[in-house]
């Protein structure tokens, strides 16, 4: 066991090296994923898949990053994100059987098991400061990751330049107006 870990702390340091003296390297990324996901540290292995596909500049770099994520997730039994991490990995290797293999086990899973993991979490901010809003969106997520490491994702659908409109709909005057 101490062999072992000691094994993963050396790979790991080598890893964090590459990537801090060049952090578009998907290669690093995607390995140190692996690092972890062997020592079933899953969800730090995810999180380095993401960044893999992210700085990842051909379609077979994708291909990885995306398929073992979905592999991970699969450990994780979240088999919905595991489903979209595989089709993520077709859409950049669609020749890939071992990819299309996992991505039917984990749609029977998703099946059997009413989709398992945890499902996404939506916030809403709303107010007629725009700017406002947008800064602490940006804030939020920030903390949100900082103090959440296993956070996957945190993003903000919002366009400054896409207006929105809210329509609330009095249901009874609908109603009886026939509509």
């Amino acid at each position: 066991d101490e062999f072992a870990s000691n094994e993963f702390a050396a790979a790991e340091s080598a890893y964090r090296k590459a990537v801090a003296k060049d952090p578009a390297n998907a290669a690093a990324k995607y390995n140190m994923g692996n690092n972890y996901y062997r020592n079933k540290k899953y969800g730090e292995g995810m999180n380095r898949y993401i960044q893999a596909a992210e700085v990842a500049q051909t379609k077979a770099e994708k291909h990885k990053a995306f398929h073992n994520l979905g592999n991970a997730f699969y450990q994780q039994k979240d088999y919905k994100k595991a489903v979209e991490a595989y089709k993520n990995a077709l859409r950049n290797d669609p020749t890939d059987e071992e990819t299309r293999y996992n991505l039917a086990l984990a749609k029977k899973e998703e099946e059997k098991n009413g989709g398992g993991g945890g499902d996404d979490i939506q916030i809403v901010l709303q107010g007629s400061d725009y700017d406002l809003i947008d800064r602490e969106a940006d804030r939020l997520i920030a903390t949100l990751e900082e103090t959440n490491p296993n956070l996957l994702r945190a993003r903000k659908d919002y366009e400054p330049t896409s207006p929105r409109l809210v329509v609330d709909i009095d249901r009874e005057r609908a109603a009886a107006l026939g509509v």
